[in-house]
C-alpha cells in the first residue's frame, strides 16, 4: 500500500479501486479503472481512467505482496481486489489507519521529534490511536509530496497533471509547495538549458 501511494501519487480512492487484473507485472503499470456500478468510482469518473507506470522496485514489492501476503478473496461484487484483508477489499478507512500508523517516526525506527516517551505515548503503543501522533498524516500529504517532488525534479506540469489526474490549476493552488525562489531557480535552469541566456527571461 505504502509503495503504491508513494510511487504513483494516486488518491486513496484510486488505491481502493485497484483490482488484481489492473496490475500488469510485465509492462509495469497499474490501470486506474472507473467501476462506479460496482462500488469503486474514481474521483473524476471515467475521466480519471489511465495507466500508471511504476518502477522495477515497486513492481518487485507488488509481486512479493501478491505471492506472499495477498488474501485470495473477492469483494461483494465478485471482483478480485489488488489490496486485500481477510474479508475482502482493503477499505478506505483501513488505508487511512495504515498511513497514520506508518507515518509515525517511532514506527520506522526514528526518534520522537515531540519529546514523548514511546513507552508512555498512546499514539506509539496503540495503532488505533496512531492519528494522535502530531507527525502522523493522512494519505493526502503523500500525494502532495509526490507531486511536489516531480515538479522539483523538473517534470513538466502537464505530465504531472496527466499522471496524477489533477489539473495544472489545482496543482498550483493546492499541491505545489515549492517556494517562489525554488520556482524561479527552476525556470532559470530550464531557460539556461535552452540557450544559455536564461537570466534575461526570468
Amino acid at each position: 500500500m505504502w509503495v503504491v501511494l508513494s510511487e504513483t501519487g494516486i488518491r486513496q480512492s484510486t488505491l481502493h479501486a485497484f483490482d488484481l487484473d489492473d496490475y500488469d507485472a510485465e509492462e509495469r503499470y497499474i490501470a486506474a479503472v472507473n467501476r462506479e456500478e460496482t462500488g469503486t468510482r474514481l474521483k473524476n469518473g471515467y475521466d480519471g481512467e489511465r495507466e500508471i507506470s511504476i518502477s522495477k522496485d515497486a513492481a518487485r514489492a507488488i509481486d512479493g505482496y501478491i505471492e506472499a501476503n495477498r488474501n485470495s478473496v473477492t469483494d461483494e461484487h465478485g471482483r478480485e481486489p489488488l489490496l486485500t484483508t481477510r474479508n475482502g477489499r482493503l477499505q478506505k478507512s483501513t488505508i487511512r489507519q495504515y498511513v497514520y500508523a506508518w507515518s509515525r517516526p517511532c514506527a520506522i525506527g526514528r526518534e520522537c521529534p515531540h519529546d514523548r516517551d514511546p513507552d508512555d505515548c498512546e499514539a506509539a503503543n496503540n495503532e488505533a490511536r496512531a492519528a494522535r501522533c502530531p507527525s502522523s498524516v493522512t494519505p493526502h500529504p503523500i500525494r502532495r509530496g509526490y507531486i511536489t517532488q516531480l515538479l522539483r525534479a523538473g517534470v513538466p506540469v502537464e505530465v504531472v497533471s496527466d499522471r496524477c489526474n489533477v489539473s495544472p490549476t489545482i496543482i498550483d493552488q493546492h499541491y505545489d509547495v515549492r517556494s517562489k525562489e525554488d520556482k524561479m531557480k527552476q525556470r532559470q535552469e530550464a531557460l539556461d538549458d535552452v540557450d544559455g541566456h536564461g537570466s534575461s527571461y526570468t
